[in-house]
């Protein structure tokens, strides 16, 4: 697939653009003239150059989670009380008070009175509606459940929002520990531990290993390629990331970290089990189930693996017979194994994901509980070497006199 930027205009003067994922650019221009557009302007689109103008937007467009969250629960009961999702969009515009998301809105608002699709409207707003947000809209849309999925959304999004916040709690303590304590280091090593090297060399006394060390540290500019390093490495990772490859190998490393990649596992599949759960049994066909699904997940070992299923099942092969176990977990293969032979799919990929969620949500709890203890541990191995450092020249000090 490719990603197109397109322009077109109606009859009546009205103009839409956005961007597209196409075979090539005349099914680009196909689905223009099927909402009523003629192409002005379609041009192909850098999937790098795009990523790029996003997270730029993104860094820029705070939007809290717990916003987008809200928003989901009073669209479902709007919708829910009959108003048309026009109205309910209108309605949800006037009162939203992030400024981002009222304008996002607004233009998805716009989009649809154009004659696009809901799916359509809130793809043309990356910035605020993310991948998952908008395939899980396309979902519902083609399932006719779009309430159900609305409902889901909001409980994923309050679920995220728990847990940043739970993390971030974990974090405060030890962040502020760590702060005080860079701080008391940097003092230590520039002005007093030089102090004893004089002392010492005077004296004809070796310093201790812990003292030499900072000595070393301050002497040749460490500590400064040690803070450059933590700066410079993410920037790199975040360009690389950025490409399809670097992209790709990221999702791949994130995935064999130890605990991290077996949660992160766990949680695609409970993702991917829900999402076919809801497409299938809404009567959408497994391969277009799958497409759906693919673009959903955020990570590309899962999707490439996705595509291959496809391409499988175009053959005539089964799904659990293709899916990879070096990828997928092995019980969920034969969920689906079960599934297919008693034609009972839906019921099994949703027992699936409700057993994966579970665990993942477990598993989380777990190791955020770790988080604090751990970075305390660390903290204080750290200050304990400091301290050694500063006390043990002072005892050498007092021993020689």
């Amino acid at each position: 697939m490719t990603l197109f930027y397109y322009k077109g205009k109606n009859l009546s003067g009205e103009v839409v653009e956005g961007v597209h994922e196409a075979q090539n650019e005349l099914d680009a221009v196909s689905m223009l003239r099927q909402k009523g557009f003629y192409p002005v302007k379609i041009r192909k689109r850098s999937y790098t150059f795009y990523n790029i103008v996003r997270i730029i937007r993104r860094s820029f467009n705070k939007i809290e989670l717990r916003e987008l969250a809200v928003f989901c629960r009073q669209f479902v009961v709007l919708l829910r009380a009959g108003i048309t999702i026009i109205e309910s969009l209108e309605i949800l515009d006037k009162q939203s008070v992030n400024k981002y998301l009222k304008y996002a809105v607004g233009n998805v608002i716009k989009d649809i009175k154009k004659g696009m699709t809901l799916t359509d409207a809130f793809k043309n707003n990356p910035e605020v509606f993310s991948d998952v947000f908008v395939s899980m809209i396309e979902a519902g849309e083609l399932a006719g459940n779009l309430i159900s999925v609305l409902d889901k959304l909001a409980l994923h999004y309050e679920k995220c929002a728990i847990k940043s916040g739970k993390i971030k709690n974990a974090l405060t303590y030890p962040a502020i520990l760590g702060m005080v304590s860079l701080i008391v280091a940097i003092f230590l090593v520039v002005n007093i531990i030089p102090v004893f090297e004089g002392i010492f060399s005077k004296a004809g006394v070796e310093l201790p290993f812990a003292t030499r060390f900072l000595l070393i540290i301050s002497q040749h500019n460490i500590s400064l390629i040690v803070l450059f390093s933590v700066l410079i490495v993410p920037i790199i990772l975040l360009i690389y990331s950025i490409t399809a490859k670097g992209a790709y190998f990221i999702d791949e490393v994130r995935l064999k970290i130890p605990i991290w990649g077996r949660i992160k596992v766990k949680a695609l599949s409970a993702d991917l089990c829900r999402l076919l759960s809801i497409l299938v049994s809404s009567g959408v066909p497994l391969l277009d189930s799958l497409r759906i699904a693919s673009r959903t997940l955020n990570n590309r070992v899962f999707q490439k693996e996705l595509a291959l299923i496809q391409k499988a099942l175009a053959d005539g092969k089964g799904f659990a017979e293709v899916m990879n176990p070096d990828v997928f977990p092995s019980m969920m293969i034969k969920m689906i194994a079960v599934g297919e032979e008693t034609g009972n799919l839906e019921l099994t990929l949703d027992k699936s994901a409700d057993f994966y969620e579970n665990e993942v949500e477990l598993m989380e709890e777990r190791l955020i509980a770790l988080i604090e203890p751990v970075l305390i541990i660390i903290m204080s191995l750290i200050v304990g070497f400091i301290v050694l450092a500063v006390v043990l020249p002072m005892s050498g000090i007092y021993n020689f006199y």
